[in-house]
């Protein structure tokens, strides 16, 4: 509740337990550092207390205050659409928050660094923008979440959430490292920090410069996107694995993909780095099947029949893409070359064999090709 201390001249409200929902703004107006200041806290009496902020900018602060949002056991949620993250300014001894929960659709942003000293998490589909900020875990044994269909945004050089115990970011989930300067990918056990147990859902390289990957510690569940001006520059030797890869908005085949510095299969300068220390490579899983003109085949049995609209031959596609496997789930269109002859059926989809067959006939003494 609200506490105004005629012995300070100070007005403070601690939030000990329960839930506060604030739909607007909370103001701290101060005059006095000493005698009169505003305050904000819950970390105070039994610090059990939940605030759910859904204004666009939370808190407005002018003159002398003072805001504590670390509780021991404490939550501070920002659920609203487009909002700012506030860095309680009161004392860098303590974190800035206790539990931090970034909840719904709509970006939330960071203004300056923080820290955590419980869980940082991402929820119900929000976006978590980081700018050139980053969030700090303040004792190092709790959690970080992104969760399903959450965006991070990583706007600086180095500033992926750091310090967490462990990390847990959904298959569903995407992170962005999005900055127009070089920027380096976290990784689990990459030089000078720590992201135990980091896997990615989905990571996108954008905006322009290098993307520094420690090759060996990196695996994506879902799909890499390299796009813009952005390269990755895979760094040490050792291979990566993601599971699929798109490269300026194409899929890309299976196989191993790096810079023409790398001993991958499939080179690209475009999107890969290529320096002295760019020589790691990239495992994707799964890609696209092309089919492969020289590979595949048309074959019409029997080659020739009865003018008579009845008798009928099989036309056979056989799909296979350049290593003669089969191209399966292809839609194929069968058309003539010229002449009258009727197609059963149009077009149709290639099997687990890439095979698609279809029958015709014709009334007219002639030659068909297909």
């Amino acid at each position: 509740g609200m506490v105004n201390s005629t012995a300070l001249n100070h007005g403070a409200f601690y939030l000990e337990s329960g839930t506060l929902s604030v739909g607007g703004t909370i103001e701290l107006i101060g005059r006095d550092p000493d005698t009169a200041y505003a305050e904000f806290n819950n970390a105070w009496g039994v610090r059990k207390g939940t605030l759910i902020l859904s204004g666009a900018d939370p808190f407005t602060i002018s003159g002398y205050h003072k805001v504590r949002l670390d509780g021991d056991d404490t939550t501070v949620i920002y659920s609203g659409d487009t909002q700012n993250i506030l860095s309680p300014p009161y004392n860098t001894a303590y974190p800035s928050y206790q539990n931090l929960t970034i909840s719904n659709s709509g970006t939330k942003s960071l203004n300056a660094d923080i820290r955590i000293g419980g869980n940082l998490t991402v929820n119900n589909g929000a976006t978590l923008d980081l700018n050139s900020y980053y969030p700090k875990q303040y004792m190092s044994q709790h959690t970080f979440t992104l969760g399903s269909g959450c965006n991070l945004l990583v706007g600086g050089s180095i500033n992926f959430p750091r310090g967490f115990g462990s990390y847990i970011l959904d298959p569903t989930s995407t992170v962005n490292y999005n900055a127009n300067i070089d920027q380096t990918v976290a990784t689990p056990t990459m030089p000078g920090s720590s992201f135990p147990g980091l896997i990615y859902g989905n990571l996108v390289l954008s905006g322009s410069n290098a993307k520094i990957i420690y090759t060996n510690d990196i695996t994506v569940a879902g799909n890499l996107s390299i796009a813009g001006t952005a390269k990755a520059s895979l760094e040490y030797a050792g291979e990566g694995n993601v599971n699929s890869l798109k490269l300026g908005g194409v899929d890309q085949i299976a196989g191993t993909w790096g810079s023409s510095a790398s001993g991958a299969t499939y080179k690209n300068d475009t999107y890969f780095a290529n320096n002295i220390w760019s020589y790691g490579v990239l495992k994707v899983a799964t890609g696209p099947v092309f089919v492969s003109a020289a590979n595949s085949s048309v074959v019409a049995s029997p080659t020739s029949v009865v003018a008579d609209g009845s008798t009928t031959s099989t036309i056979t596609v056989t799909l296979r893409d350049s290593s003669s496997n089969p191209a399966s789930g292809k839609t194929v269109t069968l058309a003539a070359g010229g002449g009258s002859s009727i197609i059963s059926t149009s077009s149709g989809p290639s099997d687990d064999d890439g095979v698609v067959t279809f029958t015709v006939t014709n009334t007219e003494a002639e030659s068909v090709t297909y």
